[in-house]
């Protein structure tokens, strides 16, 4: 036999079906930003990914790309969890059944719960976890950057960054400088010129190739930047590891909007789902 649940409960009713149905679109949204951070290739430079891959994450012991990866699977799982939740919130709002409705009410709360736990420990241990990428970095430049003319993997894939980013090194140039393979002296011309930076700091480097070959100067101005650097025609004061978090703290403020949304409506659904729960009746008046 159906519930009478009122004017009051059939207003809770229509709003826990609106409040999942923008919960799902938001997991849709979160399903598809995880999708393209998985799939779509070229948003990084593929040389860079190189260099990524090389950036060990003690604490877990694995690559900052394979990190990154991790984030895009939980995102496509996230998604496609909160989508499939709102789903079951609207099943158990127009059907009202209460089991449904409770056993919503109580997952939400656990998504919630963890929500919270995760936001608290992101900023517990942020310190920390920038403190040992930017260590890790830095060791990788040192130990294994071989200059503007290495043609390994790694050192194309820090020059593709310093060109990709509009950076030098993790905090600035001098991070460069105690890289044990960079060769910084060049034949130009017919003469010997000495880098300060390397050339792919540089601003507006004309060139698709990560590094420096035999054909890519016809004289010693080109050079300028990178024997004489200065803030007009270098990126040498730039760290990486500041430009790479400008890109993240552009997006900062969709990111925390979108959290907070989707928290207020998680706060939503349990309320209006435990509201039409608590207003339920049989038509004899006695509650289900």
């Amino acid at each position: 036999m159906g519930r009478e649940i009122g004017a009051c409960g059939r207003i809770g009713q229509v709003v826990l079906v609106i409040v999942n149905i923008i919960f799902g679109i938001l997991g849709l949204a979160i399903l598809v930003s995880g999708a393209l951070l998985k799939f779509k290739e070229n948003l990084v430079n593929g040389y860079v990914s190189d260099f990524l891959r090389q950036i060990q994450l003690q604490h877990l012991e694995t690559d900052l790309v394979s990190v990154i990866s991790t984030v895009a699977i939980i995102c496509i799982c996230v998604g496609v969890f909160v989508f499939l939740l709102s789903m079951f919130g609207c099943c158990g709002a127009c059907c009202q059944q209460k089991i449904l409705l409770t056993s919503y009410a109580i997952v939400v709360l656990i998504i919630l719960g963890a929500q919270i736990a995760a936001i608290v420990l992101t900023f517990q241990y942020k310190d920390e976890w920038q403190g040992s990428v930017k260590s890790e970095m830095k060791n990788v430049i040192k130990d294994k950057y071989n200059g503007d003319n290495g043609t390994d993997i790694i050192s194309m894939g820090i020059n593709a960054a310093f060109m990709e980013f509009d950076c030098c090194g993790v905090d600035n140039y001098k991070d460069v400088e105690l890289a044990t393979g960079w060769v910084r002296t060049y034949m130009i011309d017919n003469q010997k010129v000495t880098f300060k930076a390397p050339y792919f700091c540089c601003k507006n480097v004309d060139t698709e190739t990560p590094k420096v070959d035999s054909g890519l100067f016809t004289s010693v101005n080109q050079t300028e930047c990178a024997t004489d650097p200065t803030n007009e025609n270098s990126n040498y004061k730039k760290g990486c590891f500041d430009a790479l978090e400008d890109i993240v703290m552009r997006y900062n403020a969709i990111y925390i909007g979108v959290g907070i949304a989707l928290m207020l409506l998680e706060i939503f659904c349990v309320i209006f789902a435990c509201f039409i729960c608590c207003k339920g009746r049989k038509p004899e008046g006695k509650y289900v």
